[in-house]
């Protein structure tokens, strides 16, 4: 049973990461993907449009940094950092 209320309590999130908020937008279970090589993945574009933004509202907004989070009894790991704020 504990095995089982901690698989429930883990939770994933992307964080937008701006110089004065951070911004979570929850990932749901069905958001999860297994794309062409077999491995899980979640479309950044999916989640965005389940909350209204686009690609373009990050760089209106002055989203510096896009994290990928687990949440899981109250402790957050970043997983992944994706650095918004390039200039090419």
């Amino acid at each position: 049973m504990d095995h089982i209320e901690k698989v429930l309590n883990v939770q994933y999130v992307f964080v937008l990461v701006k110089n004065d908020a951070e911004i979570e937008l929850k990932i749901d279970q069905e958001d999860f993907i297994l794309n062409a090589d077999d491995e899980l993945d979640i479309p950044l574009e999916m989640i965005l449009r389940k909350n209204h933004l686009t690609l373009t509202d990050l760089y209106t907004m002055n989203v510096q940094k896009l994290l990928f989070v687990r949440k899981d009894d109250g402790h957050s790991i970043t997983l992944k950092q994706i650095c918004l704020d390039i200039n090419l």
